[in-house]
């Protein structure tokens, strides 16, 4: 009703499951989902991205960056003084074994001739069912140097190999 009186073009949803959207489609045409997707988060791979291939509903990934962890700026000392203290793959030992991971994501960003992030960000952006991303920056030059991430997808085999190496340092980590 919404959308024949003018007042809604078009209808996304943020966080659904697949099921949920599921639910919602007979009702309403989804445009779009934007769900939290990144290297270190990819439970959405399993249903919530091929639903959106098959229904070619668009996704547009929050927190690409992993709330910060994925771009290579922190060492092993940081203390974080937010809310990321609370959050356990920002802590301890498991805060260590992603950082070690991250300096094996380093090498591939760096034969690339990409910055941590813009290889974080590429990666995520190379999944078909990915249309976009929203990253946060603070500067315009973080977006300059955001922008190239974009500009092509990232090798398949790379985007394999990167994504087995976060997927079991966050596994160790978890476990820790």
């Amino acid at each position: 009703q919404l959308k024949k009186e003018g007042k809604v073009r078009w209808f996304g949803v943020s966080n659904l499951n697949a099921d949920q959207m599921r639910m919602y489609l007979p009702y309403f045409d989804i445009e779009c989902l934007q769900p939290r997707y990144s290297l270190l988060s990819r439970e959405i791979e399993a249903h919530e991205l091929p639903l959106c291939l098959e229904k070619r509903i668009g996704a547009i990934a929050y927190s690409p960056l992993f709330r910060g962890l994925l771009t290579g700026k922190y060492d092993r000392d940081h203390k974080f003084e937010d809310t990321r203290k609370d959050a356990p793959l920002f802590n301890g030992k498991a805060f260590h074994r992603i950082l070690d991971a991250m300096e094996e994501v380093k090498k591939f960003a760096d034969e690339l001739g990409l910055t941590v992030p813009q290889l974080a960000i590429r990666w995520v952006l190379t999944h078909p069912a990915m249309t976009s991303a929203i990253v946060g920056i603070k500067t315009e030059e973080h977006l300059a140097t955001i922008c190239p991430a974009a500009e092509e997808e990232l090798p398949i085999e790379v985007w394999y190999k990167v994504a087995s190496i976060l997927e079991t340092a966050k596994k160790e980590a978890e476990a820790m």
